[in-house]
This record gives structure tokens, C-alpha cells and sequence, in this order.
């Protein structure tokens, strides 16, 4: 069965070759060769268009061309002037290959305007073949590839069937090969659009924006202007940054950058601000990271000298050892004449009332390993409460979301994660896309954001307390949603072709991940200046020095024991008073 298929291919293509011209043959062939090479370099299904500009399918070098790769597993769409445009199949709407043949037609403006209107409804990296037989070159041709450069098309060749000749327009070139001369199936697409020989890559930032910024616009940096110059570096393009004129600028930024991106006039070739909307995604490109909302809310309040004090070890350890300390000493009762000394004060304080080296081994036994114990448990308990006192940590009064919930706090948050955010039962208060940005953060009340944008707002010298040297707020380790954002890049960009791929060898090779922590560092800072700084914030230069109120704890300590002290001193000399008059009496 095989060899019987493969028989009537030859003879398939043999009959057609020798039905036509050498140049005709020439082009039938470099033709089907050329779909099967790119069919080979394309994993999954291949689907070509065949569109023949007439109403009918009576064209020879098409009828050849299908013919021959009937055997082929390629999925072939043949099409006329007379197709649906209007189709909803992502499958139809953007074919791996289309081939167009326009031979001794009248009505050229007619022809050039379904042409265009062809061209419009592909995708930009949808690589086209044109045959052209029997019409005349010059008042076609420079009208196609002036039509072409409109609607930024550049994986388009040219192939003129009377004369052999092969010939593809650039963004800055235009080439000419004879077929005669064997012009290679591999560089039939190599891309026009990755080398630009300087030609203009337009980027465009927002005007307040926490990870770019332009000013003067001749100057830019941040972590998505770094991308676009990596781009243009690679492309050999030169990025220049543009002003945008959104006319519908008061109906939202993003929303007007989404509907220019999808006209074949936009102004810039990408913008630098990610966006979560998904409106003609078709034409986004993700960004690497993804990003989640994140909940900003007040620190708790400093800690009293009892909570400082049962601070270093958890509930459950003071318990444990207080359950410990009470068993010992009801044993030491118990087996009073077992030991000597006083089983918890010699290992915790060191008084002893007998030397230990004349104890007997059961009471060394256990002495030494209680004071080994108590040794490191008093030496981490030391080092503990001593940093606290340095700086003394917050008492945490929001941790979760259910208490969030139950504080009543107002939560504020961009309006445009009303909709996302419904499911939370908390006190929304909605900022406009208006309002100015708050790098300062109220104090009072708690806020949903991106969470890599909250973890630079936290270290951030206005949000920070300088009496404590802490932030003035805390994350919660609960988030909301995983989102994937995108950049908002035209569908006749330039970039369009190879932005993703660039984007993912910087990605492999670590390059997004050391800008993103250079983004950070900038954050915090105060490279990227956002807004005015805080009256009066600065550095503290006496937060790490020790005041008298930050030893409050150990002079508790030492009042402490110095009343215990007089205590057992005042009770010792009254003991002793009363027993030598007692005794007096007696005699």
C-alpha cells in the first residue's frame, strides 16, 4: 500500500511537472518543498492556507501544489474571495502557512484592498508566500509591498512565477534571489525583524509607575525599560521612549493602551506597564513572573515588661519547666536525706550548702545534669530577652484574615480589584485610577496590593517607625489569588515575533531574576523616587544605642532581687532575734 502511494505521487508529479513552464515547474516545486521543510520544523498540527483571488478554484499552479501534498499529513484549507472573515475558529483565524496566487486579474485596487484586508485579519508572525503569474510587477509590486509596510507584515515572500525570482520586504531591506540560483528552504523565513539596523523600537511607560520610570524622558530605567533595551540590543533596534496620546485616557489607562494596541496606527511598539485585563489577550505576551495581592496591615503595639520577660520561651515551655522544677522539688522532699543541697537553687543560682565533690554519686549524678541543663537554658534566655531589649519586638494583633475580618479595619485597594475581591468579607475602601499613589502608608488602615509592591513599601523609609528601627507594618502570610500578568505589545510590533523569546533566555539565564532584586534595592533606597518624602523621616542615628528605658527589664531584675535579698535578710535577723530571746527565756 505504501509503494502503491508512493507510485502515484511520482506519477502525480510528474505529470504536473511536465504540464508546465520551466519557471512554472521551478516554482511548483521550490513551493512544495518549502511546505514540507516548514512542516518538519513545526511540532503539532500544520495547517496552510491555498487563497486564490478569484471566485472559484480553477488555478493551475494551486491545483498542482495541492495535489502534490495530498499524501502529506498536512491539514490544507483551500479559500476564495468569497470566505467567511467573520469566523470564530482560532484554527481558521491563524494558519501556520498561507499561500496566495494572483494571476491576470482586473480590478487591481479591488484586488490589493482584499489583499489588505487578508493581511489584516493574520497574526504578524504568520509566515505568507505569494505567487504572482502573468501581471505586471511594477504597478503591482510596489503597491503590495507598500501595503505590506502599512500593516507591518514581514513574514511575506514574494515569488514571480514567469521569472523565477524570489523577493521578501524587511522593515528595513528588501532582497531579490533567483530560484535558479538555489536560494535555501531554511533562510525562505529567517525573520526580517531580527535585525533592525536601528530602526526605532517605541516604548512607552506609565506616568507613575513603581517599577519604571523616565525623567528626563531621555533618561529611563527600571526593570521593564532594562528588557526593552536587551530587546533592542538583540534586534540591533534603537528603543526610544515615546508620549503616549490616549485620547481615552479618563476611561482608564490600560483599557486605552488594550484598544490602540489592536489598530494598526499604535504609536509605540510596547508598553512597560504589566496589565491584568484580559482584553485582546490574543496579542499579549506573559510576564515571567507571576504576582499575587498581598494584605499590608498594622503593626501591634510594643510589649509590656511582663510579656518581654515570658517572651523568649513559649507557653508550653514555661509550663514544662515550671511541671519540672515542681517535681524535683517534691522529690528532693521526698528523698530528703538523698541530698545535701537544694536541688533547684544550686543548679539555676549556685548555692550550695554542702560541696558537691562530697556528695554522694546519685546526688552528683543528677546535680551535674540539671546544671548543664539550666546552663544553656538560662544562657539562651539571656540572649534572648538581651536583643529584645536592644529592640523590643511588637505584639502581633492581626495574623489572618478572619481577624482582619473581625477588626473592622478599612482595607483600600486599587478599584479595579472590586470585582476580583467581592468574595472577601472585609471593609473595602476603593482608590480610583486617579488618585494619587500612597507611598506613605496611614497607619490605621490595612491595604491589598501586589505583594512584591507591598514588600518594597514596607522597607521604605516613610513607613518605618523610628523609635522601634521596625516597619510600621506586616505581611500576612495569607495572599489572594495567583495572577499572570501581561505587557501590552501591538499586534503589528516588531516585537511581537521575538519579544517572548528573548524574554525566556533572560529568564533561564537569571538575568530578570538579579533585576528584580536590583529593582528592590532601588525601591528601598530611594532610587526610584515615588511621590514626597515624609517630613522629618530620616535615618535615626541613636535607634541602636541602649536608653534607660530600654533596660527597664534588667533594672526589674535587679529591684527584684535586691528586695528578695532584704527580704531573706530582714526575716534571717528577725528569726535570729526571736530565737535568741526564746532562748533566753528558756534559761
Amino acid at each position: 500500500m505504501v509503494l502503491f502511494s508512493r507510485l502515484v505521487q511520482i506519477l502525480v508529479t510528474f505529470y504536473c511537472v511536465s504540464q508546465s513552464s520551466p519557471n512554472n515547474q521551478l516554482s511548483i516545486s521550490y513551493t512544495v518543498s518549502l511546505v514540507k521543510q516548514l512542516a518538519a520544523e513545526q511540532s503539532g498540527i500544520f495547517h496552510i492556507w491555498i487563497y486564490y483571488f478569484a471566485n472559484g478554484y480553477h488555478n493551475e499552479i494551486l491545483r498542482k501544489v495541492y495535489d502534490l501534498l495530498q499524501n502529506e499529513p498536512i491539514t490544507r484549507t483551500v479559500i476564495d474571495t468569497n470566505f467567511d472573515w467573520s469566523s470564530s475558529d482560532p484554527s481558521i483565524r491563524y494558519p501556520s502557512f498561507v499561500i496566495i496566487c494572483m494571476e491576470t486579474v482586473q480590478g487591481g485596487e479591488t484586488t490589493l484592498g482584499k489583499y489588505g484586508y487578508l493581511l489584516s485579519a493574520l497574526r504578524s508572525e504568520t509566515r505568507i508566500m505569494f505567487l504572482l503569474r502573468n501581471i505586471e510587477w511594477d504597478w503591482y509590486g510596489s503597491r503590495l509591498l507598500r501595503l505590506q509596510s502599512m500593516i507591518k507584515q514581514w513574514n511575506v515572500i514574494y515569488l514571480l512565477s514567469d521569472s523565477g525570482e524570489l523577493l521578501y520586504n524587511g522593515p528595513t531591506s528588501r532582497k531579490f534571489a533567483k530560484l535558479q540560483q538555489h536560494f535555501p528552504l531554511k533562510e525562505a523565513f529567517i525573520g526580517r525583524v531580527r535585525e533592525l539596523h536601528g530602526h526605532e523600537i517605541r516604548f512607552n511607560t506609565a506616568k507613575k509607575s513603581f517599577a519604571n520610570a523616565c525623567d528626563p524622558p531621555k533618561y529611563c530605567y527600571g526593570y521593564e525599560v532594562n528588557l526593552v533595551f536587551e530587546i533592542a540590543k538583540h534586534l540591533n533596534g534603537t528603543p526610544r521612549h515615546v508620549t503616549l496620546d490616549c485620547p481615552g485616557l479618563s476611561q482608564g489607562l490600560h483599557d486605552c493602551v488594550s484598544q490602540m494596541a489592536f489598530t494598526l496606527n499604535a504609536t509605540y511598539d510596547i508598553f512597560t506597564e504589566p496589565t491584568l485585563s484580559d482584553m485582546y489577550i490574543d496579542f499579549y505576551i506573559n510576564v515571567a513572573f507571576p504576582s499575587d495581592d498581598a494584605f499590608l496591615v498594622p503593626a501591634g503595639r510594643p510589649m509590656t515588661i511582663v510579656e518581654l520577660f515570658l517572651h523568649p520561651f513559649d507557653t508550653d515551655l514555661w509550663i514544662t519547666l515550671f511541671c519540672a522544677l515542681t517535681l524535683l522539688k517534691v522529690t528532693s522532699l521526698i528523698l530528703f536525706k538523698k541530698f545535701k543541697n537544694d536541688i533547684i537553687f544550686l543548679p539555676i543560682c549556685g548555692f550550695e550548702r554542702f560541696g558537691v565533690h562530697k556528695a554522694g554519686s546519685r546526688e552528683k549524678i543528677v546535680l551535674v545534669c540539671l546544671i548543664i541543663f539550666f546552663a544553656f537554658l538560662s544562657n539562651s534566655y539571656e540572649t534572648r530577652i538581651t536583643s529584645m531589649m536592644a529592640s523590643r519586638p511588637l505584639v502581633e494583633g492581626i495574623n489572618t484574615l478572619q481577624e482582619l475580618t473581625d477588626s473592622g479595619l478599612g482595607v483600600k485597594t486599587g478599584e479595579s480589584q472590586q470585582f476580583a475581591s467581592y468574595s472577601l468579607n472585609l471593609n473595602y475602601i476603593y482608590k480610583k485610577p486617579t488618585d494619587p499613589n500612597e507611598d506613605r502608608l496611614d497607619g490605621t488602615n490595612a491595604y491589598q496590593m501586589n505583594s512584591a509592591l507591598a514588600s518594597w513599601l514596607l522597607q521604605r523609609i516613610d513607613n518605618w517607625d523610628l523609635k522601634t528601627d521596625q516597619p510600621r507594618y506586616k505581611i500576612l502570610r495569607e495572599t489572594f489569588g495567583m495572577n499572570t500578568a501581561f505587557y501590552i505589545v501591538p499586534m503589528r510590533s516588531v516585537l511581537q515575533p521575538t519579544f517572548h523569546h528573548v524574554q525566556r533566555a533572560l529568564f533561564e539565564a537569571g538575568v530578570l531574576g538579579l533585576w528584580r532584586q536590583q529593582l528592590a534595592q532601588n525601591m528601598t533606597g530611594g532610587a526610584l523616587k515615588r511621590g514626597r518624602v515624609a517630613a522629618g523621616a530620616g535615618v535615626n542615628p541613636d535607634a541602636e544605642i541602649l536608653m534607660f528605658a530600654d533596660v527597664v527589664p534588667a533594672w526589674v531584675i535587679l529591684g527584684f532581687g535586691s528586695a528578695v535579698s532584704l527580704c531573706v535578710y530582714l526575716v534571717e535577723n528577725v528569726v535570729h532575734y526571736f530565737g535568741k530571746s526564746v532562748l533566753h527565756m528558756r534559761l
